[in-house]
């Protein structure tokens, strides 16, 4: 008797997971023409876009999850391309408790939990040590600024249909070996931007979600940030953001180099 209930019962879970599959089916992706022209334009439209931001001043709240631990901060960022970068994060209080700040050829790390200050040439491994996320300096420049790829990148292959109507693009650049993928929305608002590996899978990604006006575009005030290496996820939220300031040179200053 129990047996032929578990059967039964299996048999009744089995129907309604095949009625539920059959009626719920999701829109597939399908592979666009090769001369529909739509990924072409929307990458040639985002470089063109991006070519208009230089600079960012804001404050986002920032959830960091990773390898390393877990953390919620409110930071203050100013950024500046082609790669200089200034991250305060505050405490409780609005007190400082950590700043990175790069002119894009040297750094400096403080923090004042342990009163560590470290010093250095800039390099590509910088923010993979710092927040686990595998981005250069400059990469960070142009993601945060919501035009990830760079001024050379050019639409290669055939794009794909979303299934929520908007258009993925394959980018190629002469000067690297990694493709890039950019999905863009039914708007053509950039959602999506990923740096594919040789497999095709993607070994970071940025998500962009909450566009509102800003300037003649548009811009993401949530993106979150993936690193499948590390399984880092840094995700940030802005509460306050300010496009192409004029930026101070003092906020990416650095204490000069000790003579040895």
């Amino acid at each position: 008797m129990i047996a032929a209930r578990r059967a039964a019962s299996r048999s009744c879970v089995a129907l309604l997971l095949a009625v539920g599959c059959a009626g719920a089916r999701a829109p597939q992706e399908s592979t666009l023409a090769a001369s529909d022209p739509r990924p072409a334009a929307l990458v040639a439209a985002l470089v063109g876009a991006g070519a208009e931001r230089e600079s960012l001043r804001g404050v986002a709240r920032v959830a960091l999850d990773g390898p390393g631990g877990s953390g919620r901060a409110k930071q203050v960022l100013a950024l500046a391309r082609p790669a200089q970068l200034r991250v305060e994060v505050l405490g409780l209080l609005d007190q400082t408790i950590a700043l990175l700040v790069t002119d894009g050829t040297r750094y400096r790390l403080a923090r004042s939990a342990d009163r560590v200050v470290e010093t250095g040439p800039v390099h590509d491994g910088l923010l993979a040590d710092v927040a686990g996320i595998a981005l250069t300096p400059a990469e960070a420049v142009r993601v945060l600024l919501g035009a990830p790829v760079a001024a050379d990148a050019r639409a290669s292959g055939a794009g794909v249909a979303l299934a929520d109507g908007g258009v993925r693009a394959v980018v190629a650049r002469p000067d690297a070996f990694e493709r890039e993928a950019l999905d863009f929305d039914a708007q053509g608002r950039l959602s999506r931007w990923a740096l594919l590996g040789a497999d095709g899978a993607p070994l970071l990604e940025a998500i962009y979600t909450d566009p509102r006006p800003a300037g003649d575009g548009w811009f993401a005030h949530a993106v979150e940030l993936r690193d499948a290496a590390s399984g880092a996820v840094a995700r940030f939220v802005w509460s306050r953001v300010e496009l192409n300031p004029v930026l101070d040179a003092a906020l990416f200053e650095l204490p000069p180099e000790p003579v040895p």
